[in-house]
This record gives C-alpha cells, structure tokens and sequence, in this order.
C-alpha cells in the first residue's frame, strides 16, 4: 500500500509471522483490499464513529467515508481472526475480532506504542497499542474459548 510494496517485500514480511496456522497472500491490484474496505470499513466506521460520539476529537475524522465511491481505496493495516473451522465457501464469514489501525506515531514511540487501533470487540474502542499486542489479543480471543 507503500511506495516498495511489491511480491518480494510481502514475501518477505510474510517470513515475520511464520505459522502454520496463518495465510500470507499477495495481492498486486488490491482486490480483497478493495473489497474489504467497501464492505467492512464503510460499514463499520458508522458503528466505530457512533462509539466515539460526536464529541470525540476524531469524530469529523471519517466523515469523508460517507462520500467514498464503491471500489475507490483498498484497506490496509488490518486483521481479522477467525475461529479454527471458520466456513470460507460462499461469502467470507464474519471474523471473532478485528482491528485496524488508524493513526501511526513511529517506531520510537514512547513505551513502544506504536499507534492507535479501533478494536471490534468486544465493545467498539479506540485503543493506543501496537501490532505485538493487537496480534497477541486477536490469537487469544480465537484460542480461548
């Protein structure tokens, strides 16, 4: 989603979360990204805006997704999890959790947060966290059960 974004790169970031249990994919035209946010991130920024409230300093932040035209940005700096045995035939099924990142403050940011996260469960929040702990949250919520 970067200027460097190639196959190679993605192989690369891949290798850093080596796990049996986990899918890398590459995908050139940003298609899934593209459908992901007209499907998820349109629809969900309604409920996470209603979350904040209008007083939320961030509020008039994503008025803009209200205009967006269907097919118009791709999503990025998000994931989902999926429960073990989750059903990928026909529409993609609804993951257990997901964040997605909406404001990046650096690698040196202060006590190792490195941005801020709109996590979906289980009560829509923004969070100040970085992806170590996103990750670690996501992998718990589908492992506990």
């Amino acid at each position: 989603m970067v200027p460097g974004d190639d196959e190679e790169a993605a192989k690369a970031e891949g290798k850093l979360l080596a796990d049996g249990r986990v899918r890398h994919f590459y995908d050139p035209n940003r298609i899934v990204g593209r459908e992901w946010f007209d499907e998820k991130l349109i629809r969900e920024a309604r409920v996470f805006r209603q979350s904040l409230g209008p007083e939320h300093p961030i509020w008039s932040d994503f008025e803009w997704l209200e205009e967006v035209k269907p097919g118009q940005f791709a999503l990025w700096d998000a994931a989902e999890f999926y429960p073990a045995g989750a059903s990928w035939k026909g529409r993609r099924p609804e993951p257990k959790v997901r964040t997605k990142q909406f404001e990046y403050f650096g690698e040196e940011a202060e006590g190792g947060i490195t941005g801020r996260f709109w996590q979906s469960e289980p009560v829509p929040k923004l969070v100040d966290s970085d992806w170590f702990q996103e990750i670690a949250e996501g992998m718990r919520a589908i492992i506990d059960r």
